[in-house]
């Protein structure tokens, strides 16, 4: 029953992220980021609490560090460290603090200066813009969807060996 309450909330990042990747209006991102984040909270959480009441670990804090040593054991560190900016957003109370990926400019085939000010309005290319998120620590940025790309695939392997840790 919890596998499938997993794959559910799964499914509805999944969806989530689709939605994230195909609409321009900046609140609705703000809210598609929203809901995918909690999906994806809610599927650690219930891991957690399985994990809990199973008696695989004495403090829930130690979830943390169970999930930590097998991701490390099991993706690259570039894969890692996108993970890691989902995860430090765990603890975010997005009704009390709303979390907002930051925009970022894409650069240009010419170079800056090619073209007179003014030339091509700036809605002339909305793909010069994109969403971006940063590690916690690194500060390294990252395109949003590419870590949410990242932090599904994890998730569902994290699904699919939660019982073995």
């Amino acid at each position: 029953m919890i596998k499938a309450s997993l794959n559910r909330k799964l499914d509805q990042a999944l969806f989530h992220l689709q939605k994230l990747k195909s609409i321009e209006d900046d609140f609705e991102r703000e809210c598609y980021f929203a809901s995918y984040l909690a999906a994806i909270k809610s599927v650690l959480y219930y891991i957690q609490t399985w994990m809990w009441n199973n008696k695989r670990i004495s403090k829930k804090k130690h979830f943390w560090s169970l999930v930590s040593r097998w991701s490390h054991a099991n993706f690259s560190s570039g894969e890692i460290e996108q993970w890691e900016c989902i995860t430090s957003l765990r603890d975010v109370d997005i009704h009390e603090e709303p979390v907002q990926p930051t925009e970022d400019k894409i650069g240009s085939y010419w170079p800056p200066g090619y073209w007179p000010p003014g030339y091509w309005p700036e809605s002339y290319w909305p793909s010069l813009r994109t969403l971006t998120i940063a590690h916690p620590t690194t500060k390294k940025t990252y395109t949003l969807t590419d870590v949410c790309e990242v932090s599904v695939k994890i998730t569902g392997r994290l699904i699919d060996e939660y019982t073995t840790l």
